[in-house]
Protein backbone atom coordinates (compact mmCIF):
# COMPACT_ATOMS: atom_id res chain seq x y z
CA UNK A 1 0.00 0.00 0.00
CA UNK A 2 3.12 2.31 0.53
CA UNK A 3 4.14 2.00 -3.06
CA UNK A 4 0.83 2.49 -4.10
CA UNK A 5 0.40 5.93 -2.54
CA UNK A 6 4.21 7.10 -3.70
CA UNK A 7 3.12 6.49 -6.60
CA UNK A 8 0.05 8.38 -7.03
CA UNK A 9 1.86 11.21 -4.53
CA UNK A 10 4.41 11.78 -7.38
CA UNK A 11 2.09 11.13 -10.49
CA UNK A 12 -0.52 14.12 -8.85
CA UNK A 13 2.60 15.96 -9.11
CA UNK A 14 3.80 15.26 -12.01
CA UNK A 15 0.27 15.36 -14.13
CA UNK A 16 -0.76 12.98 -16.70
CA UNK A 17 1.04 14.22 -19.47
CA UNK A 18 4.75 13.45 -18.13
CA UNK A 19 6.04 10.19 -16.88
CA UNK A 20 7.45 9.68 -13.61
CA UNK A 21 9.61 6.57 -14.71
CA UNK A 22 12.56 7.34 -17.04
CA UNK A 23 15.28 4.12 -16.23
CA UNK A 24 15.11 1.41 -18.48
CA UNK A 25 11.95 -0.93 -16.96
CA UNK A 26 12.80 -3.85 -14.92
CA UNK A 27 11.17 -7.04 -16.97
CA UNK A 28 11.69 -9.18 -13.16
CA UNK A 29 7.79 -8.10 -11.59
CA UNK A 30 7.77 -7.30 -7.46
CA UNK A 31 12.11 -7.26 -8.23
CA UNK A 32 12.57 -5.56 -5.33
CA UNK A 33 10.53 -7.93 -2.75
CA UNK A 34 8.40 -5.45 -1.59
CA UNK A 35 4.60 -6.89 -2.23
CA UNK A 36 3.40 -9.84 -0.47
CA UNK A 37 0.91 -12.62 -2.42
CA UNK A 38 -2.03 -13.59 -0.72
CA UNK A 39 -0.25 -16.89 0.39
CA UNK A 40 2.07 -14.74 1.96
CA UNK A 41 5.39 -15.20 0.02
CA UNK A 42 6.83 -12.50 -2.83
CA UNK A 43 4.44 -11.77 -5.13
CA UNK A 44 4.96 -12.83 -8.74
CA UNK A 45 8.00 -15.23 -7.31
CA UNK A 46 7.86 -19.14 -6.54
CA UNK A 47 10.24 -21.34 -4.51
CA UNK A 48 11.35 -24.86 -4.63
CA UNK A 49 13.20 -27.87 -2.94
CA UNK A 50 14.70 -31.29 -3.42
CA UNK A 51 16.45 -33.85 -1.67
CA UNK A 52 16.88 -32.42 1.25
CA UNK A 53 15.53 -33.48 4.96
CA UNK A 54 15.28 -29.23 5.45
CA UNK A 55 15.43 -26.37 3.27
CA UNK A 56 13.03 -23.77 3.99
CA UNK A 57 12.40 -20.06 3.03
CA UNK A 58 11.74 -17.23 5.03
CA UNK A 59 9.86 -13.99 3.72
CA UNK A 60 9.99 -11.37 4.40
CA UNK A 61 13.17 -10.72 6.14
CA UNK A 62 15.04 -7.38 6.15
CA UNK A 63 17.28 -7.09 2.93
CA UNK A 64 19.67 -4.64 1.40
CA UNK A 65 16.79 -1.70 0.86
CA UNK A 66 13.41 -3.24 2.11
CA UNK A 67 12.31 -6.54 2.29
CA UNK A 68 14.42 -9.57 0.84
CA UNK A 69 14.08 -13.77 0.72
CA UNK A 70 15.89 -15.70 2.51
CA UNK A 71 16.67 -19.28 1.70
CA UNK A 72 18.21 -21.96 4.01
CA UNK A 73 19.23 -25.79 3.23
CA UNK A 74 19.85 -27.60 6.51
CA UNK A 75 20.90 -31.29 6.73
CA UNK A 76 20.78 -33.02 2.98
CA UNK A 77 18.96 -36.76 2.32
CA UNK A 78 22.60 -38.74 1.65
CA UNK A 79 19.85 -41.26 0.07
CA UNK A 80 19.41 -38.28 -3.15
CA UNK A 81 20.79 -38.07 -6.26
CA UNK A 82 20.40 -34.42 -6.41
CA UNK A 83 19.47 -32.09 -3.98
CA UNK A 84 18.92 -28.15 -3.28
CA UNK A 85 16.73 -25.05 -3.15
CA UNK A 86 15.97 -22.78 -5.53
CA UNK A 87 13.98 -19.17 -5.88
CA UNK A 88 12.51 -17.81 -9.18
CA UNK A 89 9.74 -15.62 -10.87
CA UNK A 90 6.44 -17.04 -10.96
CA UNK A 91 5.64 -16.81 -14.54
CA UNK A 92 8.17 -17.14 -17.76
CA UNK A 93 9.21 -14.13 -19.81
CA UNK A 94 8.80 -14.21 -23.23
CA UNK A 95 11.69 -13.73 -25.71
CA UNK A 96 13.33 -13.84 -29.32
CA UNK A 97 16.69 -14.98 -30.34
CA UNK A 98 19.27 -12.77 -30.36
CA UNK A 99 17.66 -10.29 -27.68
CA UNK A 100 20.51 -9.08 -25.21
CA UNK A 101 19.34 -8.36 -21.44
CA UNK A 102 21.35 -7.28 -18.27
CA UNK A 103 20.55 -9.16 -15.20
CA UNK A 104 21.54 -8.14 -11.81
CA UNK A 105 21.18 -8.85 -7.82
CA UNK A 106 22.02 -8.61 -4.37
CA UNK A 107 23.12 -11.80 -2.35
CA UNK A 108 24.50 -11.75 0.85
CA UNK A 109 24.98 -15.31 3.50
CA UNK A 110 26.92 -17.77 5.18
CA UNK A 111 29.57 -18.47 2.71
CA UNK A 112 27.69 -20.52 0.42
CA UNK A 113 27.61 -20.86 -3.27
CA UNK A 114 24.72 -19.73 -4.64
CA UNK A 115 24.48 -20.41 -8.84
CA UNK A 116 22.73 -17.93 -10.90
CA UNK A 117 20.90 -20.44 -13.89
CA UNK A 118 18.78 -19.64 -16.78
CA UNK A 119 16.28 -21.99 -18.35
CA UNK A 120 15.00 -21.34 -22.35
CA UNK A 121 11.68 -22.79 -22.95
CA UNK A 122 12.33 -23.53 -27.04
CA UNK A 123 9.69 -23.60 -29.91
CA UNK A 124 9.58 -27.01 -29.79
CA UNK A 125 8.45 -27.31 -26.15
CA UNK A 126 11.80 -28.87 -24.72
CA UNK A 127 14.29 -26.84 -22.43
CA UNK A 128 17.65 -25.48 -22.33
CA UNK A 129 19.53 -24.63 -19.53
CA UNK A 130 22.78 -22.62 -19.30
CA UNK A 131 25.07 -21.92 -15.64
CA UNK A 132 25.51 -17.93 -15.96
CA UNK A 133 27.66 -17.75 -12.85
CA UNK A 134 28.04 -18.36 -9.17
CA UNK A 135 28.68 -16.43 -6.19
CA UNK A 136 29.93 -17.67 -3.00
CA UNK A 137 27.90 -15.23 -0.63
CA UNK A 138 30.10 -13.35 3.00
CA UNK A 139 28.77 -11.20 5.34
CA UNK A 140 28.28 -8.27 2.97
CA UNK A 141 25.97 -7.87 0.31
CA UNK A 142 27.62 -9.04 -3.37
CA UNK A 143 26.33 -7.38 -6.49
CA UNK A 144 26.16 -9.57 -9.81
CA UNK A 145 25.85 -8.63 -13.02
CA UNK A 146 25.79 -10.47 -16.23
CA UNK A 147 25.00 -10.12 -19.69
CA UNK A 148 22.08 -12.04 -21.40
CA UNK A 149 21.90 -13.21 -25.29
CA UNK A 150 18.49 -15.19 -26.01
CA UNK A 151 19.76 -18.19 -27.93
CA UNK A 152 17.97 -19.49 -31.57
CA UNK A 153 14.96 -21.38 -30.66
CA UNK A 154 14.27 -19.66 -27.45
CA UNK A 155 10.64 -18.15 -26.81
CA UNK A 156 10.37 -17.88 -23.23
CA UNK A 157 13.19 -17.69 -20.62
CA UNK A 158 13.32 -17.62 -16.33
CA UNK A 159 16.41 -16.70 -14.42
CA UNK A 160 16.94 -18.29 -11.16
CA UNK A 161 19.13 -18.55 -8.18
CA UNK A 162 19.84 -22.06 -6.68
CA UNK A 163 21.99 -23.60 -3.88
CA UNK A 164 22.46 -27.21 -3.55
CA UNK A 165 24.57 -27.42 -0.01
CA UNK A 166 23.81 -26.57 3.30
CA UNK A 167 23.75 -22.81 4.34
CA UNK A 168 21.91 -19.91 3.56
CA UNK A 169 21.43 -16.87 1.66
CA UNK A 170 19.29 -13.98 0.87
CA UNK A 171 18.29 -12.27 -2.21
CA UNK A 172 16.92 -8.98 -2.89
CA UNK A 173 16.97 -5.78 -5.74
CA UNK A 174 17.00 -8.32 -8.54
CA UNK A 175 16.96 -6.29 -12.10
CA UNK A 176 16.04 -7.57 -15.47
CA UNK A 177 16.61 -4.84 -18.34
CA UNK A 178 16.38 -5.29 -22.42
CA UNK A 179 18.70 -3.49 -24.03
CA UNK A 180 17.74 -0.38 -26.24
CA UNK A 181 17.24 -0.61 -29.86
CA UNK A 182 19.41 0.73 -31.75
CA UNK A 183 18.84 4.10 -33.49
CA UNK A 184 16.75 3.43 -36.73
CA UNK A 185 18.56 4.29 -40.01
CA UNK A 186 17.37 7.76 -41.65
CA UNK A 187 13.84 7.19 -43.23
CA UNK A 188 13.28 4.74 -41.06
CA UNK A 189 11.12 4.65 -37.67
CA UNK A 190 9.06 2.22 -35.88
CA UNK A 191 5.47 0.85 -35.51
CA UNK A 192 3.91 -1.42 -33.48
CA UNK A 193 0.36 -3.43 -34.48
CA UNK A 194 -1.74 -4.17 -31.65
CA UNK A 195 -5.49 -5.79 -31.53
CA UNK A 196 -7.78 -5.38 -28.33
CA UNK A 197 -10.46 -7.03 -26.97
CA UNK A 198 -9.83 -10.16 -28.88
CA UNK A 199 -12.89 -10.35 -30.98
CA UNK A 200 -12.79 -12.15 -34.74
CA UNK A 201 -9.31 -11.92 -35.01
CA UNK A 202 -8.46 -15.46 -35.70
CA UNK A 203 -7.37 -14.62 -38.83
CA UNK A 204 -5.24 -12.73 -38.02
CA UNK A 205 -2.87 -15.66 -36.32
CA UNK A 206 -2.00 -17.07 -39.68
CA UNK A 207 -1.76 -13.53 -41.39
CA UNK A 208 0.71 -12.26 -39.09
CA UNK A 209 2.68 -15.48 -39.50
CA UNK A 210 3.09 -15.52 -42.86
CA UNK A 211 3.78 -11.86 -42.97
CA UNK A 212 6.34 -12.53 -40.26
CA UNK A 213 5.98 -9.85 -37.43
CA UNK A 214 4.86 -10.25 -34.24
CA UNK A 215 1.95 -8.33 -32.32
CA UNK A 216 0.88 -7.29 -28.55
CA UNK A 217 -2.74 -8.47 -28.01
CA UNK A 218 -5.20 -6.38 -25.17
CA UNK A 219 -7.13 -8.81 -23.70
CA UNK A 220 -9.91 -9.53 -21.26
CA UNK A 221 -10.07 -12.80 -19.91
CA UNK A 222 -13.30 -12.79 -18.56
CA UNK A 223 -15.17 -12.41 -21.92
CA UNK A 224 -12.55 -15.16 -23.23
CA UNK A 225 -12.63 -17.61 -20.41
CA UNK A 226 -16.62 -17.56 -20.33
CA UNK A 227 -16.81 -17.23 -24.23
CA UNK A 228 -19.47 -14.05 -23.78
CA UNK A 229 -19.76 -14.22 -27.77
CA UNK A 230 -18.77 -17.54 -28.82
CA UNK A 231 -17.24 -17.44 -32.74
CA UNK A 232 -16.22 -14.01 -32.07
CA UNK A 233 -13.92 -13.82 -29.26
CA UNK A 234 -10.89 -15.61 -29.09
CA UNK A 235 -10.93 -19.51 -27.27
CA UNK A 236 -8.21 -20.35 -24.83
CA UNK A 237 -6.66 -21.97 -26.93
CA UNK A 238 -6.17 -19.41 -29.67
CA UNK A 239 -5.08 -17.58 -26.95
CA UNK A 240 -2.37 -20.52 -26.50
CA UNK A 241 -1.83 -20.13 -29.90
CA UNK A 242 -0.89 -16.30 -30.30
CA UNK A 243 1.58 -17.13 -27.23
CA UNK A 244 3.55 -19.82 -29.10
CA UNK A 245 3.70 -17.50 -31.93
CA UNK A 246 5.56 -15.34 -30.15
CA UNK A 247 3.10 -12.49 -29.62
CA UNK A 248 2.70 -10.33 -26.39
CA UNK A 249 -0.29 -10.47 -24.00
CA UNK A 250 -1.30 -7.32 -22.98
CA UNK A 251 -3.92 -6.44 -20.01
CA UNK A 252 -7.17 -4.71 -20.84
CA UNK A 253 -8.85 -5.37 -17.48
CA UNK A 254 -11.01 -8.17 -16.57
CA UNK A 255 -14.23 -7.04 -18.44
CA UNK A 256 -13.53 -3.91 -20.46
CA UNK A 257 -14.74 -1.34 -17.89
CA UNK A 258 -13.61 1.71 -17.58
CA UNK A 259 -11.36 3.47 -15.35
CA UNK A 260 -12.84 6.09 -14.13
CA UNK A 261 -14.20 6.36 -10.91
CA UNK A 262 -13.83 2.54 -10.04
CA UNK A 263 -13.99 1.74 -5.73
CA UNK A 264 -10.76 0.68 -4.96
CA UNK A 265 -11.53 -3.09 -4.65
CA UNK A 266 -13.35 -3.00 -8.27
CA UNK A 267 -10.54 -1.09 -9.58
CA UNK A 268 -7.56 -3.74 -8.04
CA UNK A 269 -10.10 -6.65 -9.95
CA UNK A 270 -9.71 -5.13 -13.07
CA UNK A 271 -6.63 -4.03 -13.09
CA UNK A 272 -4.57 -6.86 -10.85
CA UNK A 273 -6.81 -9.53 -10.87
CA UNK A 274 -7.35 -9.36 -14.89
CA UNK A 275 -3.14 -9.11 -14.90
CA UNK A 276 -2.78 -12.37 -12.79
CA UNK A 277 -5.78 -14.40 -15.04
CA UNK A 278 -3.95 -13.21 -17.99
CA UNK A 279 -0.54 -14.89 -17.02
CA UNK A 280 -1.79 -17.76 -15.16
CA UNK A 281 -4.08 -18.37 -18.53
CA UNK A 282 -0.32 -18.31 -20.83
CA UNK A 283 2.32 -18.77 -18.27
CA UNK A 284 3.86 -15.52 -18.98
CA UNK A 285 4.58 -12.39 -17.28
CA UNK A 286 2.45 -9.72 -18.66
CA UNK A 287 4.02 -6.15 -18.56
CA UNK A 288 2.00 -3.70 -20.66
CA UNK A 289 -1.59 -2.40 -20.61
CA UNK A 290 -4.15 -0.51 -22.76
CA UNK A 291 -7.40 1.44 -21.08
CA UNK A 292 -10.69 0.45 -22.42
CA UNK A 293 -11.77 3.69 -23.94
CA UNK A 294 -8.45 5.37 -23.39
CA UNK A 295 -10.06 6.02 -19.61
CA UNK A 296 -8.32 6.62 -16.52
CA UNK A 297 -7.99 8.97 -13.82
CA UNK A 298 -5.39 9.45 -11.04
CA UNK A 299 -6.27 6.24 -9.21
CA UNK A 300 -6.15 4.08 -12.02
CA UNK A 301 -3.14 5.43 -13.67
CA UNK A 302 -1.09 4.63 -10.38
CA UNK A 303 -2.47 1.36 -10.36
CA UNK A 304 -1.20 0.59 -13.61
CA UNK A 305 1.68 2.03 -13.12
CA UNK A 306 2.77 -0.27 -9.98
CA UNK A 307 1.72 -2.86 -12.13
CA UNK A 308 2.91 -2.77 -15.39
CA UNK A 309 5.89 -1.12 -17.52
CA UNK A 310 3.47 1.10 -19.52
CA UNK A 311 0.70 1.43 -20.69
CA UNK A 312 -0.83 2.59 -23.95
CA UNK A 313 -3.72 4.89 -24.47
CA UNK A 314 -5.84 6.42 -27.06
CA UNK A 315 -5.03 9.78 -28.51
CA UNK A 316 -5.12 9.55 -32.13
CA UNK A 317 -2.73 10.47 -35.51
CA UNK A 318 0.12 11.38 -32.42
CA UNK A 319 3.38 9.75 -32.84
CA UNK A 320 5.60 8.47 -30.03
CA UNK A 321 8.92 10.06 -29.06
CA UNK A 322 11.78 8.42 -26.66
CA UNK A 323 10.45 11.01 -24.06
CA UNK A 324 6.71 10.31 -24.37
CA UNK A 325 4.45 8.86 -20.90
CA UNK A 326 5.23 5.58 -20.98
CA UNK A 327 2.12 4.97 -18.92
CA UNK A 328 -0.14 6.49 -21.55
CA UNK A 329 1.02 5.95 -25.06
CA UNK A 330 -0.57 7.54 -28.06
CA UNK A 331 -1.99 5.09 -30.46
CA UNK A 332 -3.43 5.70 -33.93
CA UNK A 333 -7.12 3.37 -34.09
CA UNK A 334 -7.98 2.56 -37.71
CA UNK A 335 -11.56 1.82 -38.07
CA UNK A 336 -13.75 0.90 -40.94
CA UNK A 337 -13.85 4.23 -43.10
CA UNK A 338 -10.02 5.00 -42.39
CA UNK A 339 -8.25 5.19 -45.72
CA UNK A 340 -5.57 3.34 -46.28
CA UNK A 341 -4.01 6.01 -47.39
CA UNK A 342 -3.97 7.66 -44.51
CA UNK A 343 -2.75 5.22 -42.12
CA UNK A 344 0.28 5.03 -44.45
CA UNK A 345 0.83 8.71 -44.50
CA UNK A 346 1.25 8.09 -40.70
CA UNK A 347 3.81 5.22 -41.02
CA UNK A 348 5.45 7.60 -43.25
CA UNK A 349 5.84 10.30 -40.72
CA UNK A 350 7.08 7.93 -38.43
CA UNK A 351 10.11 6.88 -40.74
CA UNK A 352 10.85 10.39 -41.93
CA UNK A 353 11.10 11.45 -37.92
CA UNK A 354 12.58 8.02 -36.42
CA UNK A 355 9.17 7.96 -34.11
CA UNK A 356 7.18 5.43 -32.73
CA UNK A 357 3.80 4.88 -34.19
CA UNK A 358 0.83 2.45 -32.35
CA UNK A 359 -1.47 1.10 -34.45
CA UNK A 360 -4.51 -0.36 -32.46
CA UNK A 361 -7.02 -2.95 -34.31
CA UNK A 362 -10.62 -3.82 -32.94
CA UNK A 363 -11.72 -6.06 -34.88
CA UNK A 364 -10.40 -7.62 -38.54
CA UNK A 365 -12.67 -9.40 -40.72
CA UNK A 366 -15.78 -7.90 -43.17
CA UNK A 367 -17.63 -4.41 -42.84
CA UNK A 368 -21.12 -6.46 -41.79
CA UNK A 369 -18.36 -6.33 -38.34
CA UNK A 370 -19.79 -2.94 -37.77
CA UNK A 371 -17.65 0.29 -37.81
CA UNK A 372 -14.87 -0.96 -35.85
CA UNK A 373 -13.60 -3.73 -38.10
CA UNK A 374 -10.83 -3.35 -40.57
CA UNK A 375 -10.61 -5.15 -43.48
CA UNK A 376 -8.06 -8.08 -43.65
CA UNK A 377 -6.52 -7.17 -46.75
CA UNK A 378 -6.39 -3.68 -46.06
CA UNK A 379 -4.10 -4.57 -43.02
CA UNK A 380 -2.08 -6.42 -44.92
CA UNK A 381 -1.30 -3.95 -47.50
CA UNK A 382 -0.34 -1.89 -44.05
CA UNK A 383 1.71 -4.47 -42.46
CA UNK A 384 3.50 -4.98 -45.89
CA UNK A 385 4.02 -1.15 -46.58
CA UNK A 386 5.31 -0.79 -42.86
CA UNK A 387 8.11 -3.68 -43.07
CA UNK A 388 9.50 -1.81 -45.95
CA UNK A 389 9.37 2.03 -44.43
CA UNK A 390 9.77 0.99 -40.16
CA UNK A 391 11.25 -1.89 -37.55
CA UNK A 392 7.92 -3.63 -36.81
CA UNK A 393 7.85 -4.12 -32.56
CA UNK A 394 5.58 -4.97 -29.95
CA UNK A 395 4.35 -2.43 -27.09
CA UNK A 396 6.66 -4.26 -24.80
CA UNK A 397 9.88 -3.83 -27.24
CA UNK A 398 8.72 -0.07 -27.43
CA UNK A 399 8.72 0.39 -23.92
CA UNK A 400 12.10 -1.61 -22.81
CA UNK A 401 13.94 -0.81 -25.49
CA UNK A 402 12.82 2.75 -26.80
CA UNK A 403 11.26 5.15 -24.68
CA UNK A 404 13.33 6.80 -21.59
Amino acid sequence: MKKYLVILFVAMIMGFGFSYARASPNLVQNGSFERVASDGFAYEWKKSSWGTLESSFSYPVSGRTGNAVQVSIGELDPFADDHGALIETKYLLSVRPGEKYTYTDYIIGNGTSVYLDIRYTLANGSFLYRGLTSTTTSGVWKKTTVPITVPAGAVAMSVYRVANSAGTFTIDDVLLTAQPLPAPPVGKGFVTFSFDDGRSESSVIPLLKNLGIKGTFFLNPTPLIEQWEPGIVFTLAEVKTLVAHGHEIGNHTLTHSSLIGLAPDELDRQVVGSKEMLESMTGRSVLTFAYPFGDFDLASYALVAANHIGARGVWDSELNTKTSDRYNLFSFNPVQSTPVSQILSLIDQAANSGSWLILSFHQIGPSSLGMYSYQESDLSTVISYAKQKAQIITIRDGLSRYIN
